[in-house]
């Protein structure tokens, strides 16, 4: 699990993200590593999704069910984990992926020259059936952070 914060009316908000259940990355491990890793730095996307009031399970299992299966047969990027909001916290029902950037120029294309357009099933027609707004963030690792 992992925190989030954010700033409410009249103060201070916490999430607490809990591994969906098709999530790869199951249990986090937040005691300091030994020693630092000398690992290439690495490209992540971090992208948060907040679906229509009562679609959060719905938004998950089409995650795991659609969106999932396409990355791992596209392979230019790879789901790392998948969370969503703990029952009773934070202001909204959300959904945070990370995905490591396997293959650059493939994903740096996609950046620039956006996708073709999408056929029914694929995964920007279903997920806009469970939430229309989401954010997209790109992180680099550095050589001493323990995830690479």
């Amino acid at each position: 699990m992992g925190p989030s914060g954010g700033t409410g009316e009249g103060g201070r908000s916490a999430t607490i993200l809990v591994p969906t259940a098709w999530s790869p990355l199951q249990e986090v491990a937040l005691e300091a590593s030994e020693s630092p890793r000398s690992a290439e730095p690495a490209l992540y996307l971090h992208d948060t999704g907040w679906p229509f009031p009562g679609k959060l399970d719905s938004y998950v299992a089409a995650l795991g069910e659609v969106f999932y299966p396409a990355t791992r047969q596209s392979r230019m990027i790879s789901v790392e984990a998948c969370w969503s909001v703990a029952p009773g916290t934070g202001r909204f029902h959300e959904v945070v992926l990370l995905q490591k950037v396997l293959d650059w120029p493939r994903f740096s294309h996609l950046l620039t020259q956006g996708e073709g357009p999408s056929r029914p099933g694929e995964w920007m027609k279903e997920g806009l059936k469970h939430r229309d707004r989401w954010e997209s963030k790109l992180l680099r690792t550095v050589s001493w952070s323990p995830i690479a």
